[in-house]
This record gives C-alpha cells, structure tokens and sequence, in this order.
C-alpha cells in the first residue's frame, strides 16, 4: 500500500473514532489520533506552507504539557513551547476568527482556502475535537473523567485554546476577519469573556495588523438579535479602537 493510500486509511479509522466514542475522560487512543491527523495534515491537507514537523518529537512536547500534572492547576504557559513551535505564521490577509459560528466560519474559510482558522492550521487540525487531561498518580493521564469549566475554570483543554488562540492571534498581519452571530437567543454576539477578546484581540499587533473586518451573520426568517448598529457590537468595536486597530462592520454580507 502507498504511503498516502496509507495515511489516508489511518485518517478515515479517526474520524469512525471520533464519531463513535464518547467519554468524560482523555479521548482513547488520543496518541494515535494526533500521529495520523499530523501526518494526514503534512502529506495530504495542507492548505498552505508550514513548518515541517516531526510528529513523534511533536507529540512528546505535547505529552509534557499536561501528563502528570493536576488539570486544574495548568496554565497557558504549561502549553507554550508546545504551541509556539506547532503554529506556523499565518498569510496575509487571511487570519478569521469567530465566535458562536463555528459551523459557518468553516464553510467560509473552505479548509483554508478562503480564509485560514486556528483549525485549518496544523495545531488546530490536531487538536479540533480531542479530550484530554492528566493527573498525578500513575498513569498520568486521566482516562475516566476529567474535570469540567465548573469543576476548574482553567482546564487542560481551556489552557491550551487560550494559548493556541493568542498565538494564533499574534501571527495575523493586514486585514483580519471576525464572524459573529446575530441571532441567537441565548448569548450576545461579543462578550468579554469570549475567546477574541480574552486572548485574540489583545495579540493582535497595531504594527502588523491594519484592520479588524467584523460580520454579522443572522439566521435565516430569525429576527436580528443584534447588528452593527446594537446590542454589544458598539462594545466590540469601541475595544478594536481602543487596541489601536481600525474596523469595519457588515450585517449579512454576501
């Protein structure tokens, strides 16, 4: 068999993992996982040029993360070298953030060919879905259950998107793209302890970027919760000022 047919076989048996365990604890076989999203990445995915990596020297950094450690007492800088030396620098122009509208900023951004999201990169791809935590008895890693934002506010998993997040965010240059929902019921499009504004906003550099490109999108035959003109979008854009940065916002572009 090929080496692609090969990756490519492995990365179908992960997805079938992913769609047919569910658990409270680390994702089994959470190893193999990353190995083949790393290698399915490198040789068939890859939107765009990146670092070349090592997937084994890669999983062992991120091993050390978190394995052995209390997952309530992990911070952002328990994942640094991990992250830093995973994400590559992201093109011009095509840094998209989102918030509330996973679905859609995917489709948007088309696996990177549009747009690029933390989960279109590398880090991001091997990362996307996974549970994991560690813990300071033997094994190490916690199989059973790992605590919830309730349990521990800072989490393994949450320590980690916050610095993947900021890292992310600092490698942004030129005109950067926010995609927030307007619509829904239950929470407002901005919120101070979103992602963007806890870690993206404050990484993104006034020397490198230019602009903060904002959208609003709004269900279809849903009424418009918030626009550009209410709710916390006037709050959004008044933090895009403050930071030194220039914005624009749209409702429903085409």
């Amino acid at each position: 068999m090929e080496y692609t047919a090969w990756i490519f076989v492995c990365l179908m048996f992960v997805v079938c993992i992913l769609t047919i365990v569910t658990t409270s604890g680390t994702t089994p076989g959470i190893k193999d996982i990353f190995l083949g999203r790393c290698r399915a990445y490198q040789e068939l995915l890859q939107p765009y040029p990146q670092t070349v990596l090592d997937c084994n020297s890669t999983w062992v950094q991120f091993e050390a993360s978190f394995v052995g450690k209390d997952p309530c007492k992990l911070t952002s800088q328990d994942y640094s070298k991990f992250v830093e030396t995973t994400l590559s620098s992201v093109p011009e122009d095509k840094a998209l953030f989102w918030s509330g509208t996973y679905r859609v900023a995917h489709e948007y951004a088309d696996a990177g060919k549009r747009f690029i999201t933390l989960e279109d990169t590398l880090l991001g791809y091997m990362m996307n879905g996974l549970t994991w935590c560690g813990q300071t008895v033997p094994p190490g890693v916690n199989y059973k259950n790992c605590p919830s934002y309730n349990e521990c506010p800072v989490t393994a998993s949450t320590a980690f998107w916050g610095k993947a997040s900021s890292q992310f965010a600092s490698q942004a240059k030129g005109t950067v793209t926010l995609l927030l929902d307007g619509s829904n019921q239950t929470r407002p499009a901005y919120s101070t302890d979103s992602y963007f504004a806890k870690f993206e906003l404050p990484a993104l550099s006034s020397d490198a970027v230019k602009m903060v490109k904002i959208y609003v999108v709004h269900d279809i035959n849903q009424p418009y919760r918030e626009t550009c003109e209410n709710g916390t979008l006037p709050a959004l854009q008044q933090a895009v000022k403050n930071h030194g940065l220039g914005y624009s916002c749209h409702d429903n572009p085409q």
